[in-house]
């Protein structure tokens, strides 16, 4: 230990032998090589926090090509790891989304060098599902040079249809199934708004 300090050191040592083949001279040498030991264990401990991450991550080159997944993505998608490294992420799309959404994704991805947002993809055997996305660029100290993208995502489809339920039970009578007097006000209102700019009349049946 140095200074409270714990250091690794790489240590080689070089004998010389007699004509009777017993030593009478050592030569050896000390490296440290603490700063390499660290690196490794943090690169260790990210992989396992990836490993045991609840939340579906995917990793891909600046090229959005697939270079590892977690197994939380196995377990939302449907999809093996195998089965999508060399794809990109467009593998599992839902087709729910124009081709203007992916293009503010991107552009706001290469502008702040994140993205937040809700997507629809689609799992394996065919069912969507809906996720909260977070992708960070992630540049080379150097150059400043996008060399990778890290996406994590949470499945929000639970979450999602409990809200829509909601908002379905706000403005429907729960009986009858049929709008309710919110929802009508609501779309009288419209019906108005839209009657004015066209100069033409509202009739209620």
């Amino acid at each position: 230990m140095i200074g409270q300090q714990i250091k690794w050191v790489s240590s080689r040592a070089y004998f010389k032998f007699d004509e009777n083949n017993e030593p009478y001279f050592v030569e050896g040498s000390l490296q440290d090589i603490t700063e390499r030991k660290q690196s490794e264990q943090s690169m260790k401990l990210s992989a396992q926090v990836i490993e045991f991450a609840r939340e579906s991550i995917v990793i891909t080159d600046e090229n959005a090509v697939i270079l590892d997944v977690n197994p939380m993505f196995t377990e939302m998608t449907g999809y093996r790891k195998e089965e999508v490294v060399g794809k990109t992420p467009s593998y599992w799309s839902s087709g729910k989304h124009d081709k203007k959404f992916f293009e503010d994704m991107w552009e706001k991805l290469e502008s702040s060098g994140i993205w937040e947002g809700e997507i629809w993809n689609a799992r394996k055997d065919g069912s969507l599902f809906l996720q909260h996305v977070n992708i960070s660029a992630v540049k080379e100290a150097d150059s400043n040079k996008v060399n990778h993208y890290v996406s994590t995502a949470s499945d929000i489809t639970e979450a999602y249809e409990q809200r829509k339920r909601l908002e379905h039970l706000a403005l429907h009578d729960p009986l009858t199934g049929l709008p309710n007097r919110h929802l009508l006000f609501d779309r009288i209102t419209v019906a108005l708004a839209q009657a004015r700019r066209t100069k033409n009349k509202v009739a209620a049946a």
